[in-house]
């Protein structure tokens, strides 16, 4: 029940420990996240469109995505890739890596002996607090991810890579010189 228990390892090599065992699970869960939730920022480019502007986007997803390339090139359905793949990444690590983190920390406060009779509770436990530090990690980047694919104007240096496409870049350039910082609009909200 442990975290190492089922940890493969070459014949003779040491089984991974302490912080090296940690980060393998985080390293594992960022990647997975990242590719599978920056994999799929067109879809929900074209899902926050349908929420934010229904009376435009109401024929569908497949009719939306046609919208969105015709209106601003299929740059525009990466809108927001960065944030999005940085984001989860950061969220995958401490929910994976966390959650191995706080079922040994609970096992070791139960004990051994003990924890095969409080596998539910421990397993919610350590899934609830990781979850919970995970989305703190998160939360910045998705409400940048938001943003930029909502506000045309909201500049993309704020961001931590903008793949938007030309029409949109021309529209934030159009519009950069006359509003505010990213730093200002930080505060001033």
């Amino acid at each position: 029940m442990g975290a190492d228990a089922d940890i493969i390892t070459a014949p003779g090599a040491k089984k991974p420990t302490g912080l090296d065992l940690y980060a393998r699970f985080a390293f594992a869960g960022a990647v997975c996240c990242a590719v599978t939730h920056g994999a799929l920022t067109p879809v929900d480019v074209v899902k926050t469109r349908i929420q934010l502007q229904p009376e435009v986007y109401n024929q569908g997803m497949v009719s939306a995505f046609k919208q969105v390339v015709k209106a601003e090139g299929a740059g525009a359905l990466l809108t927001g890739f960065g944030p999005t793949a940085a984001g989860y990444f950061l969220q995958g690590a401490f929910k994976f890596g966390g959650y191995e983190f706080f079922k040994k920390q609970s096992i070791n406060i139960i004990g051994a002996e003990n924890a095969p009779n409080y596998r539910l509770g421990i397993y919610s436990v350590s899934s609830a607090i990781a979850e919970f530090f995970a989305d703190v990690a998160l939360c910045p980047l998705e409400a940048t991810r938001i943003r930029l694919v909502s506000q045309p104007t909201f500049p993309a240096v704020c961001s931590v890579v903008s793949l938007a496409s030309p029409r949109r870049r021309a529209s934030r350039a159009s519009t950069r010189v006359s509003s505010p910082s990213c730093s200002s609009r930080f505060r001033t909200r």
